[in-house]
């Protein structure tokens, strides 16, 4: 079982001084021109859930996660794209590294 904590629980057992916090940052860039993003906020066994849905000129992707209780972040569970034809049934294009 994990229990999760709030950051001023934390801090109070452990001290200010002796434990930091990591914010999650992008280490990427989305681009999707012609299309539109939209966030469904819904409770599911009584856990809030946040479904982003990206509309596109040929589909519609989903993508769900649980909210943590303490933070506005989820932990993915659904992925708008999962495997390579997913890509071509929305329209976007199967993405190619460059360093």
């Amino acid at each position: 079982m994990i229990t999760c904590y709030s950051n001023s629980e934390v801090w109070q057992l452990l001290g200010r001084e002796t434990i930091g916090l990591i914010r999650w940052s992008t280490a990427h860039k989305v681009e999707t021109p012609h299309c539109a993003f939209e966030t469904i906020e819904l409770l599911r066994e009584g856990k809030r859930w946040q479904r982003i849905v990206l509309h596109t000129p040929k589909a519609i992707c989903l993508r769900s996660a649980p909210l943590n209780p303490y933070t506005t972040r989820g932990s993915i569970r659904k992925h708008f794209i999962r495997i390579r034809k997913d890509y071509e049934l929305s329209g976007l294009t199967w993405p190619t590294a460059s360093y």
